[in-house]
């Protein structure tokens, strides 16, 4: 079982999401990544917030892309562990963001759709 620790604030964070109005799939999301998060961090022995690190973060970068978690899945859990640590420095409890000078996953860029050839008629009409 993970320690209180860093479960609640996960908790008070999801609740803060919550009163900002955000959808109920998305604080769903942000709890499992988060879970996971904590979970990462309990069994490398970081059991309060204000021992989060950049590299304890990378760590878990590092875990989830081992486990064959898409890029998208893996950016998005950094995404939501980001926002965390975001949150956590801009309440005080932490006294500087770790995650400022992470970089994610490198996505794969997607080409945009091709026009039809009816499409491209009423363009240059």
């Amino acid at each position: 079982m993970i320690e209180a620790g860093i479960n609640s604030y996960v908790d008070i964070f999801l609740d803060y999401l919550r009163s900002r109005g955000r959808a109920e799939n998305t604080i769903t999301n942000y709890a499992v990544d988060l879970n996971q998060f904590a979970e990462y961090l309990h069994k490398q022995g970081i059991n309060d917030v204000g021992e989060i690190t950049g590299d304890a973060i990378r760590g878990f970068l590092r875990d989830v892309m081992g486990f064959g978690f898409a890029k998208t899945s893996a950016s998005r859990k950094l995404s939501a562990a980001r926002g965390f640590v975001r949150w956590l420095t801009k309440k005080g409890y932490l006294e500087h963001n770790p995650a400022e000078e992470l970089k994610g996953p490198k996505l794969p860029s997607s080409l945009p759709r091709a026009l039809s050839y009816e499409d491209t008629e009423r363009l240059l009409q």
